[in-house]
């Protein structure tokens, strides 16, 4: 029997959007923490250091004001030690393509343009010890950044776009808020990798282990690179070997996406995110929730 607001012959009515919390603002206040780059100008380290703990604190506060779970809502959950592997594959893929497209710009650019947003020399002439350019490079952004894109503003997306668009739209608020014209394609492109990767295994963990490798390769290149006087590893290459790199990246890139299917689980929807406090800390049910979406896989 039909429902007496339902026309005969009338097609179902499309399904409630799941609940959202406010991804707009979200990158609203990710982007106002643009200015204290400027730190950076009297102090590299301190500028790096604050931005970070900035990105942190204002993902930690919407969180915690947006209705959700935090946790849940971050995607800071557990993953399996393949989904762990799996990420460092993905770093090493990034580093291999991002290195190569990076080059690539820097070829396009006029020179003015790319000795004014050179972060490999401004890193160079800090005098940072290795240790504290492997902490402050490395490891600080990979929890920092990946909490604050792929855990607070893509989860946040994924209540309103489906996967591939939350992906691409926190990748490009990610690679905007870097503010570097010349690493702007680079960065993109990592944040499109790191975005498949929180998504593939519902956590964010992977996605920091990608970063961390990608960025963590990067110093080393720079550590070296101080220790022989010479150019960067980005500057020592030509540009067929830098559209070779590029081409291996995503080649490698690519083989993961596919071996991911026989490692890991299906993704996890949209709504496994988005519960409720009380129905997240009883663990038992997640009443209120929204319908689980079948979504569309990313590209």
């Amino acid at each position: 029997m039909e429902s007496p607001s339902t026309p005969a012959g009338s097609p179902p009515a499309a399904p409630a959007p799941l609940p959202s919390p406010r991804p707009g603002e979200l990158a609203v206040f990710l982007l106002s923490i643009l200015p204290l780059t400027l730190i950076g100008a009297v102090s590299t380290l301190a500028g790096a250091l604050v931005t970070q703990a900035a990105l942190v604190l204002v993902t930690l506060l919407w969180a915690c004001r947006s209705g959700f779970e935090p946790q849940r809502l971050l995607r800071f959950t557990r993953p399996a030690p393949a989904a762990v592997l799996l990420g460092a594959g993905v770093g090493v893929a990034g580093i291999l393509a991002g290195g190569g497209l990076q080059s690539l710009t820097k070829e396009a650019l006029p020179r003015r343009l790319v000795e004014a947003f050179d972060v490999g020399g401004l890193l160079l002439r800090s005098g940072w010890s290795e240790t504290v350019m492997i902490a402050v490079i490395s490891l600080l952004p990979a929890f920092c950044e990946e909490l604050a894109f792929r855990g607070g503003l893509q989860s946040a997306l994924a209540g309103r776009r489906s996967p591939a668009r939350a992906i691409g739209l926190s990748a490009l608020v990610f690679a905007a808020f870097h503010l570097d014209p010349v690493r702007f394609p680079g960065v993109l492109l990592l944040g499109l990798a790191f975005g498949w990767l929180a998504w593939r295994t519902g956590s964010v963990w992977p996605s920091m282990a990608a970063h961390a490798v990608n960025n963590g390769v990067a110093v080393l290149g720079l550590v070296l690179a101080k220790a022989a006087g010479g150019a960067g590893v980005e500057e020592a290459v030509t540009p067929g070997e830098a559209t070779a790199l590029l081409l291996v990246g995503l080649v490698l890139y690519g083989l993961l996406v596919v071996g991911a299917r026989g490692w890991l689980p299906p993704a996890p929807a949209a709504a496994s995110f988005l519960v409720p406090p009380v129905a997240g800390r009883g663990g038992a049910t997640t009443a209120g929730a929204a319908p689980s979406p079948s979504g569309s896989a990313p590209p």
